[in-house]
């Protein structure tokens, strides 16, 4: 899904529409700005922090180099790592280069926003943060956020609409709530499903679901 949205794949059937327009490339990165935050951060390991996060701008000359450290540093500070321009990706845990992930796609100041398993290979209480900085940074730049994740908690505790997927079709839509009232029984798996994070937080979510979603 989130490979049709930024325009490397076509659906087979069906269009996908923005604002009542469909999308086709190289329209998506022409006529909107969709920023993408990775499973894995994707960071440049030669390249410090403020680099990484500057590196659209500075790739497309968009912004002169002290203008480009200024934003840096502003969106540095939406994600609490104010001063951290400096740092290489490897001495961050696992959760600060999430947020330098997330850091890095509002340099472009998104219409959308796309994160793939934000929480994934985090222990719980990186999740749990991660989770939160995701709502703050909705509240705060009222900017559509679509999460695509198997963590079942953090789709109840952050999400104001949830579309479950299995092999590949939407099988419940709806509110959290509603889709915890779903009587489609592999929704109900799911959301009745024991998940205690704690007791293996080094292994990806997935493993510990009991049907594809």
């Amino acid at each position: 899904m989130l490979r049709q949205l930024i325009g490397l794949e076509e659906p087979d059937e069906g269009k996908i529409l923005i604002e009542g327009h469909p999308i086709q490339p190289p329209d998506v990165s022409t006529r909107y700005r969709v920023a993408m935050v990775f499973e894995s951060g994707a960071l440049p390991t030669s390249m410090i922090v403020g680099e990484n996060v500057g590196l659209y701008l500075a790739e497309d000359h968009l912004k002169s180099p002290a203008e480009i450290a200024e934003i840096v540093s502003q969106d540095l500070d939406q994600v609490g790592l104010k001063g951290a321009e400096s740092k290489m990706p490897d001495e961050l845990s696992g959760g600060m280069r999430k947020r330098v992930a997330i850091a890095r796609a509002l340099v472009i100041e998104p219409q959308l926003i796309l994160y793939d398993e934000p929480t994934s290979e985090l222990d719980p209480v990186s999740a749990v943060n991660i989770a939160a900085e995701i709502v703050k940074l909705n509240e705060r730049i009222r900017v559509t956020t679509l999460v695509v994740s198997h963590d079942r908690d953090l789709a109840f505790s952050i999400a104001h609409r949830i579309a479950m997927l299995h092999e590949g079709r939407i099988v419940a839509i709806g509110a959290p709530e509603e889709i915890k009232r779903n009587t489609d029984p592999r929704a109900q798996q799911f959301a009745k499903a024991s998940i205690v994070k704690s007791l293996a937080p080094s292994y990806p979510l997935e493993s510990m679901v009991s049907i594809p979603v």
